[in-house]
């Protein structure tokens, strides 16, 4: 099978084309309808501008009331941008495991634990009182919500095909044996249980009509374009 490049992925997810721009570039939407923000291969506490940007740009989507999903960094960049803090851990959390959700809108449709596919070695702590957690594994939290805006932050990756997922494992600072034990859990069945979790963006799009069945606030639905982390 032919897999997408990572940024048309969400071209083929969603059912159409989306306007992408690339925060590294410091490329942002100006008026967008909803706004994802996706992973990244850099750390959301490293020294660079663009990232200061985004998590600037964020916090006003936020504030002016754009439907907002973050995936992994994206997630990591709505908890900054609402006050919440962001460290390193001492080890990955990567492959597929259990994520026990919460009551939330984003989850309608899916089971009390999931099975999706993780790559990060951050994770979000010391949330304000505007956010709200929604997801968590049993090793850090795993989804985040804004407590009245149509907000939403997931730690794992929905998104991710299997020569991504194959990639991220290749590509860490993993024993040979946890490597090996990985690649062989990037299987059929387990890709197609953890495609459950794509109901998010349907979830997400849907809060997001409501939200603007008032009126739109914008005319772009874009998503920031990196590379996985």
């Amino acid at each position: 099978m032919e897999w997408p490049r990572y940024s048309n992925r969400f071209d083929e997810l969603i059912g159409e084309e989306i306007q992408k721009y690339k925060a590294m570039k410091q490329e942002f939407p100006e008026n967008p309808e909803v706004v994802i923000i996706s992973g990244s291969t850099t750390g959301i506490y490293e020294d660079e501008e663009w990232i200061d940007k985004l998590v600037e740009k964020t916090r006003k989507y936020i504030e002016n009331d754009v439907p907002v999903l973050g995936l992994c960094f994206g997630h990591q960049i709505i908890a900054k941008a609402m006050g919440a803090e962001v460290v390193q851990m001492d080890d990955y959390e990567i492959g597929y495991r259990p994520v026990e959700f919460r009551d939330s809108e984003i989850f309608e449709g899916l089971d009390s634990v999931e099975y999706p596919f993780n790559t990060h070695q951050d994770k979000v702590i010391d949330m304000p009182e505007d956010l709200e957690p929604i997801a968590e594994s049993d090793i850090c939290n795993q989804g985040i919500q804004h407590r009245s805006k149509p907000v939403y932050g997931v730690q794992f990756h929905p998104e991710l095909t299997p020569p991504i997922k194959k990639k991220a494992v290749r590509t860490k600072e993993l024993e040979e044996q946890r490597k090996k034990r990985l690649m062989k859990e990037i299987n059929e069945p387990n890709y197609e249980r953890a495609q459950r979790v794509l109901k998010i963006f349907e979830n997400f799009f849907e809060a997001a009509r409501r939200h603007h069945a008032s009126g739109s606030i914008g005319d772009e639905k874009v998503t920031s374009e990196r590379t996985v982390k």
